[in-house]
């Protein structure tokens, strides 16, 4: 009964601190309205450290603050219904790998008709194990 509670209390929790309710409106963030550029950020070397960072490719969106606070509200559960759903997948994508600066070389030039196909399935389930993650380190700060 003791780890029920616990599980319930900590469930409960992390709905209330990772953003269960938008703070905001989210129309926007569908596939028909959202712009986007793709960015190359070119290979650097550091000789000091004798590391090389390679080539990346980045999604710039141009949010206003108002958005940008909007999409940082956004519960994990909530991500996920926006990338499993048809008007918003490819969207959710693109600003998840906007608001954590994942490299999208995947996403370089392909259309969502194509990104459905070949990458839809592993982006989603990247980003469901990348926010738990997150969620879970959250958890071990407090």
């Amino acid at each position: 009964m003791k780890y029920i509670l616990t599980f319930t209390f900590l469930f409960t929790i992390g709905n209330f601190v990772f953003g269960q309710d938008i703070q905001g409106d989210i129309s926007w963030l569908n596939n028909d309205d959202l712009e986007y550029d793709m960015l190359l950020k070119a290979a650097s070397i550091d000789d000091s450290l004798k590391e090389m960072t390679p080539s990346m490719f980045f999604v710039e969106l141009e949010l206003t603050e108002e958005q940008l606070s909007v999409v940082k509200s956004i519960s994990n559960n909530k991500w996920l219904d926006l990338l499993t759903n048809e008007s918003t997948d490819f969207a959710a994508n693109l600003t998840l790998h906007y608001l954590f600066e994942k490299d999208a070389i995947s996403l370089y030039r392909i259309k969502r008709e194509d990104w459905l196909i070949a990458e839809k399935e592993k982006d989603i389930d990247y980003w469901k194990n990348y926010l738990q993650n997150i969620e879970k380190q959250k958890i071990k700060e407090e």
